[in-house]
């Protein structure tokens, strides 16, 4: 599948195949009900496909791609004027379906080159998360642990399983997309970044190729920014507030740097002792 071959590594090229969010079988198994997400997949890929033909099938690639994710958009807003819609946030594959398509389309703007487009996307996947918490994560995950000391149940443990693997690929993303978003936008972070990237299990340098922390310190990068600009306009800016709180930033960064090496060195020694 196109999707799968090209796409996926063109949407996330540092994904880690080995980790704990490694396996897409919970995207496969999602593609497979042929909803909003079979559609907007399809829409993406065949974008995709688009780019890199010559112009003689791009009338007819173009076609496609807009008659599909005209179909996942339609579908997506049918789902969220439905019943199922107000249990959604209880429902793990309806919540995961949901996120991965927002996201999907969101994707499809990115490469299309739109400028504000993908906002509307964002919104919905920030919106959504926003009104969890990181405790309610991590009580999905205990409770996908409690599953498996269960008595046997095959297919549900499964489909545990996959969903809370798929919510943690796509929180990951929806942490990326939201910091990152402030370079356009201006903005700061919509999420409580620093709460979700406190969380153990969510490890974005598996994800998105840059740890936790260094994301988190971006987001405070866009709040200084924020303060710097409030504080500029109301006459009130102070330079060696600014400097103190620049600083504050850099020593953390400065220090997680040096963490790095030291266990890079610690396990080249280790590496070394085993020869």
């Amino acid at each position: 599948m196109h999707y799968f071959d090209h796409v996926f590594p063109w949407q996330f090229p540092y994904h880690n195949s080995h980790s704990r969010t490694g396996n897409r079988g919970w995207l496969l198994q999602l593609l497979t009900k042929r909803g909003p997400l079979y559609h907007a997949a399809i829409g993406l890929s065949s974008l995709h496909q688009s780019a890199t033909r010559g112009k003689d099938e791009s009338y007819l690639e173009d076609q496609k791609v807009f008659d599909h994710h005209s179909t996942a958009l339609q579908e997506l807003c049918e789902f969220l004027r439905s019943e199922k819609a107000t249990e959604f946030h209880q429902d793990e594959q309806l919540l995961t379906e949901f996120l991965a398509c927002s996201i999907m389309l969101l994707s499809f703007e990115v490469l299309r080159g739109g400028i504000s487009n993908w906002q509307p996307h964002l919104n919905a996947v920030l919106s959504t998360i926003k009104s969890m918490s990181p405790a309610s994560f991590i009580a999905i995950e205990n409770s996908k642990r409690d599953s498996l000391c269960s008595p046997p149940n095959g297919v549900a443990q499964l489909k545990n399983t996959g969903a809370s693997a798929g919510l943690e690929f796509l929180f990951a993303n929806a942490l990326w997309f939201d910091i990152f978003a402030c370079v356009s936008t201006g903005g700061v972070p919509v999420l409580p970044y620093r709460s979700w990237l406190a969380i153990e299990q969510l490890k974005m340098q598996d994800v998105m190729g840059c740890h936790n922390w260094a994301l988190a310190l971006i987001g405070d990068i866009t709040h200084l920014r924020e303060w710097k600009d409030d504080m500029d306009k109301e006459g009130l800016l102070s330079v060696r507030e600014l400097v103190s709180k620049g600083q504050a930033i850099e020593s953390e960064l400065e220090e997680n740097i040096g963490l790095l090496y030291s266990r890079k060195d610690e396990k080249s020694k280790v590496q070394y002792k085993e020869r």
